[in-house]
């Protein structure tokens, strides 16, 4: 279904109202800290626009008071090989959305209790872009990053504090390693690195790119729920060494988290082990709506979903995989389709047939394909518009359309993510939907 203009709120309302759903429930998570925080800031502390320069940048973050905004402009700030550290509360942005401020100089954050916010700017340093140590709450959003920033020493240091990074643009190889709880990581295009985390995190909506060997994309290891949602990935693993494994999602030990909605494109090499979707050890984890595609017609592809025993996995396509689709086939695997490859059974609502992609970069499902109006019946899972889940990302409540939408060039409407609730049907009729919202810079 076509999203070309979307206030979610409304598009929800909408949606269900028309099957007559007795009520709605909606909890926008809109980032309330954040937006008060910044409008606070705007209309009571300094904002200061700094011209371009060697030294105005660093000396105005010097000169600044917990609060300010700062505004760059059109140009270029600092110099290599220059770090600054930043101890108090401020706000660094682009005048505008039309300008580019590029930062020629590393940035230290480190200092208790603060909120610091980056946001429009272009960091091209020999030195690590912007390096996490200490905060209460970090925002990164809209930036380009063309070195790489560190995040694995970050530490909160207030209990209700956070870090979000959305919107960003990552040319150079990253590693985001989170090990703070409270982390959102959505609508960034990685060009070229991995997630890893030992913390409950949502990650959605985002592209992630990666080439080498022995690779996980995603990789969280938590006994938290988990959300990954509406991802994009491709993976080529070139080679993968004794006791290793490759794996676009690889997700441990958690209780009741959702994959959904995701697009793992991958190129296993001819041997090794290779999860193209990985769950181990996880209490009732829901894998829904994913589509799952090998493109190396030699490889073995190891496993598209290996799965724990307990995981519910419905309304997925797994293709290509010819060592195995899925690995537990059980009660709980149902309404999936495997095809080129290994089966997945023709029991419980599962199919052995042609998705019929209308291509292999989107992965939509053309109007013949057996899988529209063929996922699971439960109603919770259903299409936004109401209807029988669709087999594939583009279907169920997840659908990844509404993801990608975000990341749409141009686009001046606010960031927001549905984050639905694996149990989002509550009895009555009552939609649950959980929004992420963050306004884009103007």
């Amino acid at each position: 279904m076509p999203l070309e203009s979307l206030d979610y709120v409304n598009y929800y309302l909408k949606k269900t109202m028309m099957k007559k759903i007795s009520s709605v429930v909606i909890q926008l998570c809109v980032l309330v800290s954040f937006l008060l925080f910044f409008c606070s800031q705007v209309c009571t502390a300094a904002t200061t626009t700094v011209p371009i320069g060697v030294d105005t940048l660093p000396n105005a973050i010097s000169n600044a008071s917990s609060g300010d905004v700062l505004l760059l402009l059109d140009g270029s700030y600092g110099s290599t090989n220059q770090v600054e550290t930043i101890d108090k509360s401020i706000i660094i942005q682009a005048v505008s959305r039309t300008l580019t401020p590029t930062l020629n100089f590393g940035l230290v954050i480190d200092g208790d209790g603060i909120s610091i916010t980056l946001r429009g700017l272009t960091f091209n340093t020999t030195v690590q872009a912007v390096d996490l140590q200490r905060a209460a709450e970090v925002n990164l959003l809209e930036n380009k990053f063309e070195t790489s920033i560190r995040t694995y020493d970050y530490k909160i240091t207030d209990g209700d504090g956070s870090l979000k990074i959305i919107g960003n643009h990552f040319i150079s190889n990253v590693n985001l390693t989170i090990n703070v709880p409270d982390c959102y990581i959505a609508g960034n295009n990685i060009e070229s690195g991995v997630i890893v985390s030992k913390q409950p995190i949502s990650i959605v909506g985002n592209t992630i790119s990666r080439v080498g060997s022995n690779l996980k994309v995603i990789d969280v290891t938590t006994n938290y729920s988990t959300r990954i949602i509406g991802n994009r990935i491709n993976l080529t693993c070139s080679y993968v060494s004794s006791g290793r494994t490759c794996a676009g999602i690889y997700l441990a030990n958690s209780t009741a988290s959702v994959i959904a909605g995701n697009i793992i494109n991958v190129d296993f090499p001819v041997s090794g082990s290779c999860m193209a979707l990985h769950t181990q050890s996880c209490n009732g984890t829901f894998v829904l709506n994913n589509v799952i595609y090998d493109s190396n017609v030699n490889g073995s592809g190891d496993c598209g979903i290996y799965n724990s025993g307990s995981d519910r996995v419905t309304g997925n396509i797994v293709y290509g995989f010819h060592y195995r689709s899925i690995s537990y086939v059980n009660h709980r695997v149902m309404n999936n389709i495997c095809f080129n490859g290994h089966s997945c059974g023709t029991e419980n609502g599962n199919l052995e047939a042609d998705p019929l992609f209308e291509d292999v970069n989107n992965f939509r499902l053309t109007a013949s394909s057996l899988g529209i109006n063929a996922g699971p019946v439960d109603y919770k899972y259903s299409d936004l518009d109401r209807s029988r889940n669709d087999i594939g990302a583009y279907g169920g409540p997840w659908s990844i359309e509404q993801y990608d939408l975000q990341r749409t060039p141009g686009r001046t409407a606010p960031f927001v993510y549905p984050i639905f609730d694996s149990s989002y049907v509550a009895a009555g009729g009552q939609l649950n939907v959980k929004s992420l919202g963050v306004a884009r810079l103007q």
